[in-house]
């Protein structure tokens, strides 16, 4: 017999003299979570989700419904859903049984649930997904999801910055490694701009696994209420799992945070993916220019070297530096930094004198 996992949703209304003040956004984050669960444990590929929608309790089931869609489309495979309702059944009248009446409240008693900001969820991980395709949005857009009641909105910032850098070829400004001195200090800016390192360093499964809304039960008020919910926090985990699908992996993967040429390839690859040719080719000639300087700094550390190939790789600089005018300080300063284009040791030991710092704080 097959596996059945069954997830008890908050309650709300009146039941049995008991008051259950639970509400539409802890229906949604919890079915939203459970669902979102299931479909990435294990990276097990479903060919379908089905959702019965033949069931009879409506605001559970209106609930349920824009969780499997914000689920699926958190994790790309909307067009997998099967939604199942059927035509109603006949009415029959029953033969009321006093000793087994529900204590419920008259229709004065009970409150309108608001349900449209179910569908504003929908829309806003929909355009997340659009921001993480490197497509161009509009002002009113960008707007809407830096002022959304999310309170991840550091990392969603730092999203929509690296995707506009990205797309516009600046991809040296979303090295993890790249710094800037400021005042005599360094400034962390690739950070500042590329929240991947964030994201993929968070268990995005854990991450799911939240929220457990446990009921608090007061028994002489019979009543029963849940820690306070708002459906904005869902796009937390869409952001991490959409970013991390999409852009943070294929960024980051053969550890390219270490080594800036791999880091431009994998920018490469990535635009090419997205179908941004026009910075794919740049990109790629980027890397021809950066690889070549790496040969020299390897093959000719010294700038006085009078070996033949060390000439030969000079001037090829210089009729290079005649295209692109690279500064000189600049190349000044790839000799000096060896450790920018050959991911020599000063990273790490930038990243373990970071860590001290943050330890003993």
């Amino acid at each position: 017999m097959p596996k059945v996992d069954v997830v008890v949703l908050p309650g709300v209304g009146n039941y049995y003299g008991w008051k259950f003040e639970g509400g539409v956004d802890h229906l949604f984050n919890k079915a939203f979570h459970a669902i979102l669960r299931k479909i990435t444990e294990h990276e097990r590929k479903y060919s379908f989700i089905v959702l019965d929608l033949t069931h009879g309790v409506n605001f559970q089931t209106i609930s349920v419904l824009y969780a499997t869609i914000a689920a699926t489309v958190t994790s790309g495979i909307e067009n997998r859903v099967i939604l199942l309702n059927s035509e109603p059944i006949g009415t029959r009248r029953k033969k009321s049984n006093p000793s087994n009446q529900q204590n419920e409240s008259s229709a004065d008693d009970l409150n309108i649930l608001d349900v449209t900001r179910l569908q504003e969820i929908i829309r806003l991980i929909r355009t997340l997904r659009n921001v993480t395709e490197l497509n161009p949005l509009n002002r009113r857009v960008i707007k809407e999801l830096k002022e959304m009641r999310s309170p991840n909105n550091g990392a969603l910032t730092k999203i929509l910055r690296l995707t506009s850098l990205l797309s516009n070829n600046i991809i040296a400004l979303t090295y993890p490694n790249t710094y800037c001195l400021e005042r005599g200090k360094e400034r962390a800016i690739g950070l500042e701009n590329n929240p991947c390192p964030q994201l993929l360093s968070d268990d995005v499964h854990t991450k799911i696994g939240k929220p457990s809304y446990e009921p608090k039960i007061n028994s002489e008020e019979k009543t029963v209420t849940y820690e306070e919910a708002s459906v904005y926090n869902v796009l937390d985990t869409a952001l991490q799992l959409i970013a991390g699908q999409t852009i943070c992996n294929e960024l980051l993967k053969d550890k390219a945070d270490e080594d800036f040429i791999t880091y431009l390839k994998n920018s490469r690859n990535l635009l090419k993916n997205k179908g941004h040719m026009h910075s794919y080719l740049i990109t790629g000639e980027t890397l021809k220019e950066l690889n070549l300087f790496k040969k020299i700094i390897l093959e000719c550390p010294e700038e006085n070297s009078t070996q033949e190939i060390c000439a030969t790789l000079r001037n090829e600089v210089k009729r290079q530096n005649e295209i692109i005018s690279i500064p000189s300080h600049v190349l000044e300063y790839l000799y000096i930094n060896k450790h920018v284009l050959t991911g020599g040791k000063q990273n790490k030991e930038r990243k373990k004198k970071e860590n001290d710092i943050n330890r003993h704080k």
